[in-house]
């Protein structure tokens, strides 16, 4: 298993119980005792604990990252994360390439991350940004052109492919409806994306539904949704973290999405240490995905004071071993 390593750094594999614990070589290295995380329903709560020295570490959202972007203290670091467009096949108006096609097309990506601000970035695969690389190249950077391209703004080919969809479906007309959480973030991405899609695909009604989190997650386990607005931060550094989330028998594949190539891909990249050839099948079988459709990549803004050192952040991999804070 080519990925193998990365696996072992996943926290699962990690031991737990407390007389091994004890036993860790390097426990020299650890200079915290506990770690204490705070959970607030709104950005203003947290800011104002870390204004107040109780909290070292601040995670911002959007209008706080515009407003500290640049100034001291302040990181941007990627989450290894994709925000997505989750389309339901089992409505039969998804189900229609083209129309799924369309839908991707018709979103101006670029403005839609001008209007959420923060520091996410505009998304040309599925597959998250950073997460592992190949030859001292990006592996989302050696995805084909053709893949790249339904992530494109391309405003006549979206209409063209609208049409034909319609046309396959013997309608003039669609109504839709969009599932989002009802986060500031979230309601400014269903808003945006409802303006851009309606303006570019005539004929098209999207409502947006906006409701809290965990509901927003149990009505998409129950496939109770057409599109739902979602996002998945990788969970080891490696592409098929993402990609077998879309094969035909994941349970993580709410859309019910099938695609008996794209499964054999998947299996044999996840079966071979042959870099060169997972490479080849996972951009194959990036350039197959129509289900879900990637908005933008994910990056976290962060407020990280000057006496709090040594915690590393990579992708999705929070390291606290060697973390410590000076008084």
């Amino acid at each position: 298993m080519a990925y193998f390593k990365d696996l072992m750094a996943f926290p699962v594999f990690f031991p737990q119980e407390e007389k091994d614990v004890k036993k860790y070589g390097d426990k020299q290295s650890v200079k915290l005792d506990q770690i204490s995380f705070t959970v607030n329903k709104t950005a203003t709560t947290a800011y104002n604990l870390y204004q107040s020295n109780k909290i070292d570490v601040l995670g911002l959202d959007s209008n706080l990252s515009k407003q500290f972007k640049g100034k001291k203290n302040y990181y941007s670091l990627s989450n290894g994360g994709t925000y997505y467009l989750e389309l339901n096949e089992k409505n039969p108006n998804l189900a229609n390439s083209n129309i799924r096609k369309a839908i991707s097309l018709a979103i101006n990506r670029e403005n839609l991350i001008r209007i959420l601000g923060g520091n996410n970035q505009v998304a040309n695969t599925y597959t998250a940004k950073g997460l592992t690389e190949y030859y001292g190249e990006n592996y989302t950077s050696m995805i084909s052109s053709s893949a790249k391209d339904l992530y494109k703004y391309q405003q006549s080919k979206a209409k063209e492919y609208w049409q034909k969809g319609l046309s396959e479906l013997g309608k003039s007309s669609l109504t839709l409806n969009l599932l989002t959480s009802d986060s500031d973030g979230g309601k400014k991405t269903g808003e945006a994306l409802q303006s851009m899609l309606e303006t570019q695909l005539p004929g098209l009604k999207l409502t947006v539904t906006s409701v809290p989190f965990k509901t927003r997650l149990a009505r998409r386990e129950n496939g109770q949704f057409q599109i739902c607005g979602s996002d998945w931060i990788a969970d080891f550094g490696d592409p098929i973290s993402f990609l077998e989330l879309l094969t035909s028998k994941n349970s993580s594949n709410y859309g019910s999405w099938k695609n008996s190539q794209y499964d054999k891909l998947i299996a044999a990249s996840k079966n071979t240490n042959d870099q060169e050839k997972r490479l080849k099948d996972m951009s194959k079988a990036e350039s197959i995905l129509l289900d879900d459709v990637g908005v933008y990549y994910e990056d976290d803004a962060w407020l990280i004071r000057s006496n709090a050192k040594g915690w590393i952040c990579k992708r999705s991999e929070w390291n606290f071993k060697e973390a410590y804070v000076t008084k």
